[in-house]
């Protein structure tokens, strides 16, 4: 299992689960410098990559 995401430096940003299992971990992350959200993925074993 993956580790829960967590960003002490992004406090009160708190990211939307999207997905959370043994294939990958998907969130939703609200950017207060401009409308909508960030969405990150990371799969077992690699690091996390923008998706948009």
């Amino acid at each position: 299992m993956l580790q829960r995401y967590s960003n002490p430096a992004m406090r009160g940003a708190l990211p939307q689960i999207v997905c959370d299992d043994a294939h990958a971990q998907v969130l939703s992350v609200p950017t207060p410098d401009h409308p909508g959200r960030h969405v990150y993925v990371r799969k077992p074993g690699g690091a996390w990559s923008e998706q948009h």
